[in-house]
C-alpha cells in the first residue's frame, strides 16, 4: 500500500487512469479527530463491503476478492485515520493500492469497475488547497501560511514594518514613511500593513493566486486598503490577538471551499464575455480538441459520471449505454480520463460541483487556445 500525503500529480493520474482487470473506487469524508476518525472508518467500510458485493454481482474470483479485501483491512488498520485530511481517497485492484490524504472535503463515494473514477480526485488539485492569513490588532499583526499538507503556521517577517498603531504613528510622526497620511492613526496603521503583507507576499507567490485571509476587528478591518493587492481576499471580522494557529486554519479550511466556487464562478462567467468560437460544450468535441492539445482549461461537474471508452491518440469517445458499463474492459468514467488527456497535453482541468454553479450550463464546458473555424 501506497500512502501519498501530497496532491497527487499529473503522473499520478496517469498511473491511475490505466484500465483494470478489477478497480475498487473510494472516497470518504474524514477529519484528524477520534470522533470523525471513527465515523470515517465505518462509512469507508460500509462503502468498501457495497463495492465488494457489486464485484460479485459481476463474477469475480473468490481468490481476487480475497486479495482486495485484504487491501481493505490494510488501510483499515493503517495510521492515515489520524492525520490532517478532509477526506481519503483509496484506489485499490489486484496488486494495486494507493491512498491519496486529501486537504479538501469530497464527500463519501464509491464505484467498482474495470477503471478507476478519477473526477472527485480532480477536485483537489484543481482548487486552491493553501491560503495566507493576517492577523491584525492594534498591538501586533503577524502573517500565517496554512499548506495542503500543515497546519498554519506563522511567518517570519524579513522587512521593516511598524508592529503597532502606535509605532506607526511614531514612525510617521518622525518624517519616516509616508508623511502625507496624518490624523487617524488606524488609517495610516492598517495602510502600513497592507503594504507590508503585498510586499511578504510577493516575494513567497508572485503570481498572487493564493488567497489572503485577513482576521481583524472593525475599526481596522474597514480601514484596511485592498485596492493595490491583486489576489483574493477573505475579510473574517473578530478580535485577532489571541487566535492560535489551529482557530486560523480551521476557518481557512472552512472557508476554502466557499472562496473556490467565487473563483470558479468568475472564470466561468468570463467564458460568456469571450469569442464563443473558443468555447465549446459537446463532450465529443473536446475530447477530440483535447488530443490535439487545443483545449486551454476544461470544467466538469465531477457530481456526474458518464461511462465510455477514450482513445487517448485521437480523442475519439463512445459512451456506453450506462454505467453497466463499469465492468466492460475498456470502459471507465470519461470526465476524469478526459481531464488527464487535457492537463497530459499542458491545459487545465477544474472539477466543479455543479450544484454551486447554479448559472453555469454544464456538466462540462472548454475554453480553447484557438477559434473552431
Amino acid at each position: 500500500m501506497s500512502i501519498h500525503y501530497t496532491l497527487p500529480t499529473p503522473a499520478d493520474f496517469e498511473v491511475l487512469a490505466k484500465p483494470q482487470d478489477i478497480a475498487v473506487t473510494v472516497y470518504v469524508e474524514t477529519a484528524p479527530n477520534v470522533a470523525d476518525a471513527d465515523r470515517a472508518k465505518v462509512a469507508f467500510k460500509s462503502a468498501f463491503d457495497d463495492a465488494l458485493n457489486q464485484l460479485e454481482d459481476a463474477g469475480i474470483s473468490h481468490p481476487v476478492r480475497t486479495e482486495i479485501a485484504q487491501s481493505r483491512e490494510e488501510i483499515l488498520d493503517s495510521d492515515i485515520w489520524h492525520k490532517l485530511s478532509r477526506s481519503l481517497a483509496v484506489f485499490v485492484a489486484p496488486g494495486f493500492s494507493e491512498v491519496f490524504v486529501l486537504p479538501n472535503r469530497i464527500e463519501d463515494h464509491f464505484d467498482a469497475g474495470t477503471t478507476f473514477s478519477l473526477g472527485l480526485l480532480w477536485r483537489s488539485v484543481t482548487q486552491i488547497q493553501e491560503a495566507f492569513a493576517l492577523t491584525l490588532s492594534a498591538n501586533e499583526w503577524k502573517l500565517w501560511h496554512a499548506t495542503p499538507t500543515a497546519r498554519a503556521t506563522e511567518l517570519a517577517i524579513s522587512g521593516d514594518y511598524p508592529d503597532s498603531a502606535s509605532d506607526a504613528t511614531n514612525r510617521g510622526s518622525a518624517g519616516r514613511g509616508d508623511d502625507r497620511l496624518s490624523g487617524d492613526p488606524y488609517d495610516l496603521y492598517a495602510k502600513r500593513v497592507a503594504d507590508a503583507a503585498q510586499t511578504e507576499l510577493a516575494a513567497i507567490n508572485p503570481a498572487g493566486n493564493i488567497p489572503l485571509f485577513v482576521f481583524a476587528e472593525e475599526q481596522l478591518l474597514g480601514r484596511f486598503d485592498v485596492r493595490k493587492e491583486g489576489r483574493h481576499l477573505e475579510l473574517v471580522r473578530g478580535a485577532a490577538d489571541r487566535l492560535t494557529a489551529a482557530e486560523i486554519d480551521e476557518e481557512i479550511r472552512g472557508r476554502l471551499a466557499e472562496v473556490n466556487t467565487t473563483i470558479t464562478a468568475a472564470e466561468l462567467a468570463n467564458l460568456g464575455e469571450i469569442d464563443q468560437s473558443r468555447v465549446e460544450h459537446d463532450l465529443a468535441a473536446i475530447a477530440h480538441l483535447a488530443a490535439q492539445g487545443s483545449v486551454e482549461a476544461m470544467w466538469f461537474d465531477m457530481t456526474q459520471d458518464v461511462w465510455g471508452t477514450l482513445n487517448p491518440e485521437t480523442g475519439e469517445i463512445s459512451y456506453a449505454p450506462d454505467d453497466s458499463g463499469a465492468f466492460t474492459p475498456g470502459v471507465g468514467e470519461l470526465f476524469g480520463q478526459i481531464a488527464t488527456l487535457v492537463v497530459a497535453k499542458g491545459g487545465r482541468a477544474v472539477a466543479v460541483r455543479g450544484s454551486d454553479q447554479p448559472d453555469w450550463n454544464g456538466p462540462v464546458v472548454a475554453h480553447l487556445r484557438f477559434a473552431l473555424t
